[in-house]
């Protein structure tokens, strides 16, 4: 059986106009401001409303007229998480859309956000969706709530930037972190602070996500200093959860832990642990003032998606590209209030 399509007049329940307003946007006709067209073509967008192959040409067409009026094209940022607010668990989804829309807007684009569901089934319907609107061009937000993380989309379609390094598909080109160079500078300043026990308190999953740079670039840091005690990560025998948590801390007496989640800030607070007078603690994405830690910089790494994409649709680079390109940026450090400086234990004579 096909999948069910909205109507107009679903359009117009859920946007609030009239059905002749939505009528008259979706044709790129009648005195509809640019605003209310830009809303009502997102919604049109998100509830999968595709009327016929004409309909798509009379979409196009809008979008064209639109750009007579203001952005000359319209951009996707696809999520697993809507854009309207902030996700604890997935800060830079919100953070590098608000800035994505800044620099596409800056080039004369637009930007719209599609969130996708897990379930792989629903992924050709946004697919066919999306080359009905004449919508190719797309940044792939950080997806870390699945795993494996997959997208399968008609890609020979679109003209695609990851952003991060969560999705195992599709193989296109990205903007990431620069975390290797990073991680080592970081370390050295912990050692410059007394700090010999570092100890690495991610989930499986998040680890997965990092591609086990933290893990290695420490591993050889500890080679090039021989003071430096090693750790077992929390990963490798604990579970992720408050009581493994705990009795990774008691076990390998850490100094320092490397976190990332926001699960670790919280359980930390549960179970009484003083920072960072009893435990020192480094944020990989460091949200506020009081975190000593790394903060992407998500503006960077978004105009630098969007700068790509652009060329890409301009050129019309359909499809997955033979050679992948990589744009590594280094991280923002801020030293908070979760380090201090703690005294070496006197040499024995």
């Amino acid at each position: 059986m096909g999948e069910r399509r909205s109507s107009i007049r679903e359009l117009a329940s859920a946007s609030g106009y009239s059905t002749a307003t939505v009528s008259m946007a979706l044709r790129g006709m009648g005195r509809v401001s640019p605003e209310t067209r830009q809303k009502i073509l997102d919604l049109a967008l998100k509830m999968g409303y595709v009327r016929d192959n004409e309909m798509a040409k009379v979409l196009t067409r809008a979008r064209k007229q639109m750009g007579q009026e203001g952005a000359q094209e319209t951009l996707v940022y696809v999520s697993e998480v809507p854009v309207d607010k902030h996700y604890p668990d997935s800060p830079a989804v919100y953070l590098l859309y608000q800035a994505a829309r800044d620099a596409a807007s800056l080039l004369g684009y637009g930007l719209t956000n599609v969130t996708v569901e897990r379930d792989v089934r629903t992924h050709k319907a946004v697919s066919r969706t999306l080359i009905a609107r004449g919508l190719r061009g797309l940044i792939l937000a950080p997806f870390t709530q699945w795993s494996p993380a997959r997208l399968e989309f008609d890609w020979a379609q679109f003209a695609s930037v990851e952003i991060g390094t969560t999705l195992d598909w599709p193989p296109t080109h990205r903007i990431e972190r620069e975390y290797h160079e990073d991680l080592l500078e970081l370390y050295d300043w912990l050692r410059s602070k007394g700090y010999r026990r570092i100890g690495l308190a991610f989930s499986k999953q998040r680890i997965k996500f990092l591609k086990y740079i933290p893990e290695s670039s420490l591993l050889l840091y500890e080679q090039w200093h021989a003071d430096m005690v090693r750790v077992p990560p929390l990963y490798d025998s604990y579970e992720w959860n408050i009581d493994g948590f705990q009795r990774w801390l008691k076990a390998e007496e850490p100094e320092v832990i490397i976190i990332f989640e926001s699960d670790a800030r919280s359980w930390l607070k549960q179970i009484g642990v003083g920072v960072p007078e009893n435990l020192g603690v480094v944020h990989l994405f460091a949200q506020n003032g009081n975190d000593t830690g790394l903060i992407p910089d998500m503006s960077l790494m978004a105009a630098e998606a969007v700068h790509m994409l652009c060329g890409m649709v301009k050129e019309g680079q359909w499809g997955l590209p033979r050679r992948r390109r990589t744009h590594a940026f280094r991280s923002i450090f801020q030293e908070g209030k979760s380090i201090r400086e703690i005294p070496l234990a006197p040499k024995s004579l």
